[in-house]
Formats: C-alpha cells, structure tokens, sequence
C-alpha cells in the first residue's frame, strides 16, 4: 500500500440521502489528483450517523469507483468490540483493502482492554492490513505506544493514525515498534510529523486540495523542503479553518461552496454557521488565487 496523502472523505447527502452521482465526482477528483488511499465512513464521512447498509453500499461502490488505482480503507471501528468485528468482516466481503479502527469512545477502557480489543478485530479479519486509530481528544482513551508495540506482533497490524498533534509520540511510537507506518491525523501538524518519520496523512484538507497536498508530500520526500515548506505555508490558514467548528462541518461546506455537493449535514451536525462561513470562503479564494 502506497505512503503519502490519504483522504478521509466526507460522504455527500441530498434530501436526507447518499448523493451516489456527487460521492462519485468527488472520488474521481481525488484519484486524479494523485491520492494514495481513501477512508470511507470515517468521522469525516459522519459515521456515526450512517447505517449498516449504507456503510456497506458505501463500502462497495468506493471500491467499484477505485477500480484498483488507490486504495479503499473502511473505518469500521467503534466502542462495542464484538459490533467492530462483524463491521470489519462485512468491509472485507466488500473487498476493501484495509481497516482503520478507532480507539473505543466514551467507555475509557483500560490499556489492557484497548489491547484485546484490537487484537480480537485483527485475529477476526486477518490477513487485511489494520490501521489503528488514536485520537484522545474524540475519544478520551488514549492508545499509548507501549500498548502500539504489543498489537504491532499482530502481522496485519501495519499502521497508526496519530492524533494527537505530539511530536515526540512518533519517535516513542517508531522506537518501540518500527516496522509500523506512522502516519498524521492532524493536518495542522503532518508537516512537522514528516521529520520524525510519519510517512503521510489521513487528511481532512485534500478533500478541497488534494494535489497540493500530494505535491506537499512528494517534495518533501524527494528533497525538496523548500517547496514543501511553501506549500505548506499556503495551506496553513485552510488547515486552521476547517476546524473552526466540529469536522467535517466547515470542510463539507467548503465543498458545497465550489458545487461539488450540497451543504447538508446530519444531526446532531449543522452546517457551518453564518458567523464562520464568510472567514471559511475568505481563506478557501485566497489559496485558490495563489495556486
């Protein structure tokens, strides 16, 4: 599976619905961009709020639109153990090429009861890649790198999205178990996280801008900080306005903005407020009219 940018994509709605025509624009916009993989019904597709049958629709046409050009990974993770394994099981019927499982929320389990929690989904499913997902400021439970390097003897247990925004857990992370691909879930602080050895992103920005992120990245690895630094530079404003409300709010926003998909949330999400909107459009046509 290829390093890099990695977009976790919002799922359009229209009338309460899947908007299947816009859902396909949209994945043919990141393929052609150069996007190495796409997260389907992750936070930033509201899976919370999206069924058993549409994660499974939602599932199979990702990878009938990926045709094999990127990889399709399905966020089936929750804070009921044995209602992830039989997630993950139906995503792999649906042939998807990995799993991103996210810390169980809200019932703080222990360190050792994170650690039979993803080594029961990664026995379940075994051999399709798990992608571990912590990210404590959703969750409150934090998955520690002592914990990361026990599920890591796990031969399916491949990648880590770290959240946390902290430096020096990557380098925590990558010294206790360095065959794992570290990558950000952070925009704001991908940048500085390709230092200490993360290897990409589970983006939230490349939904708007995916081939400056994708140039972010490749210039980076080939050498070219300066370059990377400028792009990085350009997109910081975007990174700190997608997150002035809850996600996906502002990023699904900026995407009706340009007519790519309606402006329509689920509760108990809303569409970005009147107070936010005019800041968002502000920074989204000053980045356009720099690139």
């Amino acid at each position: 599976m290829k390093d890099g940018i990695m977009t976790a994509i919002v799922t359009p709605f229209k009338n309460g619905n899947i908007d299947w025509d816009a859902l396909e624009q949209h994945i043919a916009r990141q393929i052609d961009a150069g996007i190495s993989a796409l997260i389907v019904s992750g936070t930033t597709g509201e899976s919370p709020t999206l069924s058993k049958d549409e994660k499974k629709q939602l599932f199979r046409f990702a990878v009938e639109q990926a045709d094999g050009r990127i990889a399709i990974i399905a966020g089936t993770g929750s804070n009921n153990t044995a209602a992830s394994i039989a997630t993950s099981e139906m995503a792999v019927a649906q042939n998807v090429d990995g799993l991103l499982i996210v810390v169980p929320y809200y019932n703080k389990p222990t360190q050792e009861g994170l650690y039979q929690h993803f080594a029961s989904i990664a026995d379940a499913v075994s051999p399709i890649p798990i992608f571990l997902y912590n990210v404590p400021g959703r969750t409150v439970a934090d998955l520690l790198p002592e914990t990361i390097a026990r599920l890591a003897e796990k031969k399916n247990v491949t990648h880590v999205k770290e959240a946390t925004g902290k430096m020096e857990r990557i380098t925590e992370i990558l010294k206790l178990a360095p065959r794992l691909t570290v990558l950000s879930g952070d925009d704001k602080t991908f940048f500085n996280g390709l230092s200490y050895g993360m290897k990409g992103i589970i983006s939230v920005a490349s939904n708007i801008f995916p081939e400056p992120m994708v140039a972010l990245y490749n210039s980076f690895i080939n050498g070219d900080v300066e370059k990377a630094t400028s792009i990085n530079e350009l997109l910081t404003p975007f990174y700190d306005v997608i997150f002035c409300e809850t996600n996906p709010t502002p990023v699904k926003s900026a995407a009706a903005y340009l007519g790519w998909m309606e402006d329509e949330m689920r509760l108990p999400l809303l569409p970005i407020s009147a107070k936010n909107k005019p800041r968002l459009i502000e920074v989204l046509e000053d980045i356009r009219a720099k690139l």
